[in-house]
């Protein structure tokens, strides 16, 4: 399992505070999009659209889940904020920080296991989600959850 605290600090250490660390950190991408990847490999176009079809529309955001990004994305924890990133197509790295907000405003990160990957869901302190998935094989999902929370 790739170390994702090292990525994002490669990646996005700039705009860590002076004396701030990362807690956690996490690539998320937009809920089915391994499936549909998966899909596509398999039965090609006519797999692809059964699967897009499947993961159907998704509803917009409201309130403070709105700002986080609907492709892929990456989120760091430090002991006071949580930071995002776009995702950098190049090399995978976090790039260009999109938001941040104090780490007490995400309320909880719960998950939900399947074949290759979580689904991920992020709620805020006033009751907005935002779901995404996380690929198990490259993250550290549940430590990412834990650091959020935790009492």
């Amino acid at each position: 399992m790739a170390n994702w605290r090292k990525k994002v600090e490669a990646g996005g250490g700039a705009d860590l505070r002076p004396g701030e660390f990362l807690i956690a950190a996490v690539m998320l991408q937009p809920d089915g999009l391994t499936g549909s990847m998966v899909a596509k490999g398999v039965g090609g176009a006519v797999g692809g659209a059964l699967a897009d079809r499947r993961r159907g529309p998704s509803d917009a955001p409201i309130g403070m889940a709105s700002v986080l990004p609907a492709e892929r994305c990456w989120l760091g924890v430090t002991p006071t904020r949580l930071l995002v990133w776009r995702h950098g197509e190049l090399r995978g790295r976090p790039k260009g920080l999109v938001t941040e907000m104090p780490v007490r405003d995400l309320h909880r990160v719960d998950l939900e296991k399947r074949k290759t990957s979580h689904a991920v869901t992020l709620t805020f302190a006033d009751g907005s989600q935002r779901s995404y998935e996380a690929p198990r094989l490259v993250n550290d999902t549940e430590g990412f959850a834990d650091a959020i929370n935790q009492p």
